[in-house]
């Protein structure tokens, strides 16, 4: 995994390649989130990652803002 940089004083982003680590990642980072949380997806399925951080973006939600897009949500009836 990279480094965790600085993209300004208050914001950071860091590359994940490692599918496994990515979701760790991203469940942590969400779970710490304090004020707002803002995803921007791709694709997003319906599978064990993509339910995961939907349950962890609910919870969330009842303490920060959540602003999240989606240009694909895939069904597994495609």
């Amino acid at each position: 995994m990279t480094p965790l940089l600085a993209a300004s004083a208050d914001n950071k982003f860091q590359f994940l390649s490692d599918a496994h680590r990515s979701l760790i990642a991203r469940v942590r980072l969400i779970r710490e989130a304090k004020y707002h949380i803002a995803l921007q997806y791709y694709l997003w399925r319906p599978d064990s990652s993509g339910l995961t951080l939907l349950k962890e973006l609910l919870d969330a939600a009842e303490r920060v803002c959540a602003l999240i897009c989606c240009w694909m949500i895939y069904t597994a009836n495609r």
